[in-house]
């Protein structure tokens, strides 16, 4: 995943892209990422993750390529960006047990009876907020309304827990609900949830059967909001604090002319 995160005149702004390179520019056939501002090239810069660094390329010829950290600042005609390389996977797993439940469970998100089997085995070795966090999520999973006080209890409890679990962690057992879904017209909200998708090649991101659609785990509100506004769906990470308006600020009346960064070609 490389994600490319950028402040203008809409507000912060995080671009995720599911692929291990992109062309930032401002042609829409040729740039995944359109830079609609003076002084940016047709391709200005090319973005390839490689194992634990980021290799940008000038697609002008103008600087010799460089092979950075995961995390860089460019800034690319006056606009400052920070681009970051990223896969949303547990941390290493050394213990064969372990990596087994745990590639059960992302082969099967919707096995309860491997998640229960994994938090008696995170009990059992000295893990018991993982453990917990697996519980919460078990027993929250068998109410239907949201509105139900012990569900809104089981949403507070995962808050408090997340912060001491690793976020690709999170993203692997999330049992979270999709939102700012389009493509099929429910009567309600989207009945989906995160443990429901199929699993792809990127942790970070899975397929919907019912929509047809790629939802993308969200660990950022900027990040969220910007794929909201673009048409994506998200789940989005339970330890970032929520609002009812969060994801559609700040305020947009109408379709900028011209946007001063879009999205050009999406995954």
């Amino acid at each position: 995943m490389i994600y490319v995160s950028l402040e203008d005149r809409y507000g912060p702004r995080t671009f995720s892209f599911a692929r291990e390179a992109i062309v930032i520019g401002s042609d829409d056939g040729a740039a995944d990422l359109v830079l609609d501002i003076e002084g940016v090239a047709k391709e200005h810069v090319r973005v390839i993750a490689q194992r634990d660094a980021l290799r940008l390329e000038d697609a002008r010829g103008q600087i010799p390529p460089r092979t950075l950290e995961p995390e860089v600042d460019i800034k690319i005609a006056g606009l400052h960006l920070h681009i970051a390389c990223d896969e949303l996977g547990p941390e290493d797993v050394t213990d064969d047990t372990e990596r087994t439940l745990l590639d059960a469970i992302r082969d099967n998100p919707s096995d309860t009876a491997t998640r229960e089997v994994y938090a008696d085995w995170l009990e059992g070795t000295g893990q018991p907020a993982r453990a917990e966090f697996l519980r919460v999520q078990l027993a929250q999973a068998a109410l239907t309304d949201a509105k139900d006080a012990r569900f809104q209890a089981a949403t507070a409890r995962l808050a408090e827990l997340a912060p001491a679990i690793g976020v690709g962690w999170r993203a692997r057992v999330a049992t979270t609900a999709i939102e700012r879904c389009s493509g099929v017209r429910f009567e309600l909200v989207c009945p989906m949830r995160w443990d429901k998708l199929e699993p792809t090649s990127h942790e970070a991101v899975r397929a919907c059967h019912a929509c047809k659609q790629h939802v993308t785990y969200c660990t950022s509100i900027e990040q969220a909001r910007t794929i909201a506004q673009s048409g994506g769906c998200i789940a989005v990470d339970i330890a970032l604090p929520r609002d009812r308006w969060d994801l559609r600020r700040p305020p947009m009346v109408g379709r900028p002319s011209p946007e001063f960064s879009r999205y050009g070609k999406r995954s």
